[in-house]
């Protein structure tokens, strides 16, 4: 494993995820390397739905190890597990809603709402995880797919205050990084960063 990974940085996309997988398919992207995109025009994400992408927030694709955890249907949450530790590591209390949503406590007490996501694709054998994360802005409500369960947030919302959101990137994945090496039970570790009141859904619906 390399120690410094490579991170890309692209102005205008059309998805850092496609842009992510060229750059594999001419061997210029490695495992831990990355693609940042300061906007997309293209963007996806879960069932291919569009993701709105304005500057200033994170859009961005890793390579991961095509190994385990990241195999199976275990793929997303251990990613998302070792995402949601990252953010930890800076204080800031996201959890995770099975199987791509990165939440954060909302305004009301027992509140979540959706501060980014996560989408995990492969190709001939090579595994990109694309993030987007609202740093800057949210999508508003009337944006939101009728089904949606939690409301949006950014991270300047949640924090009160502005992180520089290329710098904020490479932070997430040095202590994904860092994360991965001193992995030990990833089912602890996955369950323990649920949002509560999914936990809860959960122990009520095995009974």
């Amino acid at each position: 494993m390399q120690a410094t990974p490579v991170i890309w940085y692209y102005d205008r996309v059309s998805s850092s995820l496609d842009v992510a997988y060229t750059l594999a398919k001419n061997g210029r992207l490695s495992c831990w390397d990355s693609v940042f995109a300061a906007e997309q025009h293209a963007g996806r994400g879960q069932l291919r739905r569009n993701w709105i992408s304005p500057r200033g927030n994170i859009y961005a694709s890793l390579r991961l190890p095509a190994e385990s955890p990241f195999t199976g249907d275990f793929a997303a949450p251990a990613f998302g597990t070792l995402l949601a530790y990252a953010f930890l590591a800076q204080d800031i209390p996201v959890r995770v809603k099975w199987p791509n949503d990165l939440l954060l406590p909302g305004k009301a007490p027992g509140e979540y709402a959706k501060v980014g996501g996560i989408l995990l694709e492969e190709r001939g054998g090579v595994l990109i995880a694309g993030v987007g994360i609202n740093v800057v802005s949210s999508p508003a409500e009337a944006c939101l797919r009728e089904e949606h369960r939690f409301s949006a947030i950014s991270l300047k919302e949640a924090l009160g205050h502005t992180v520089q959101a290329q710098k904020f990137w490479q932070t997430l994945v040095l202590h994904i990084i860092t994360v991965y090496k001193e992995r030990e039970n990833f089912s602890f570790l996955w369950e323990s960063l649920l949002a509560p009141l999914l936990v809860d859904a959960g122990k009520r619906a095995s009974h």
